[in-house]
């Protein structure tokens, strides 16, 4: 028995005599190289621009080492292929913000001057207040001074000095009789 033979009595064991068709390889897909300019001006062909893509310049495979695009993109080439692709960075031009600072400023100082000029009212409002208080505190010493004197003193039998009548002026004499 031929290897050929052997192999379709194994397949017809397998799938009950149903053979299945054979499944044709599939095509691998051809990619178009694009072209490419280094830095230095030399022009290579790249398959795809990725890990695995195929570097060549002038036809022949790439060397090993480092190759940067003209647009900054780093490429390291092992054995004709790429292994890593660097893309560049791009470098964002700084921003003047003289301008915005300029801006922010001036709003702080208007704000500034608004809080400045409630700040100088409320100290006004506050010495104000502190003004009163002092004398609503003499007020209440004076009271306390009032009431503890009054509980001192003996409510049932009040003192009252003694006047002589013989002492007394005549319009004291004239209401002391009348009452």
């Amino acid at each position: 028995m031929t290897p050929k033979e052997g192999l379709e009595a194994i397949k017809k064991l397998l799938f009950n005599d149903a053979i299945p068709p054979a499944i044709p390889a599939p095509i691998a897909p051809v990619a178009l190289a694009t072209e490419y300019k280094l830095e230095d001006g030399t022009m290579v062909s790249i398959d795809k621009l990725e890990a695995g893509g195929i570097v060549t310049i002038a036809g022949a495979p790439a060397p090993d080492g480092q190759l940067k695009l003209e647009d900054g993109t780093a490429l390291t080439i092992v054995s004709g292929m790429i292994s890593i692709v660097t893309p560049v960075t791009p470098v964002e031009p700084p921003v003047d913000l003289s301008k915005q600072f300029a801006e922010d400023f001036a709003a702080f100082k208007v704000d500034f001057a608004s809080h400045k000029e409630a700040f100088t009212k409320v100290q006004a409002d506050f010495a104000a207040a502190n003004e009163t208080i002092g004398k609503q505190d003499l007020a209440i010493k004076g009271l306390l001074e009032v009431v503890t004197t009054l509980a001192k003193t003996d409510v049932a039998n009040p003192v009252e000095t003694p006047v002589d009548f013989e002492k007394m002026t005549p319009i004291q004499k004239f209401r002391a009789t009348k009452v």
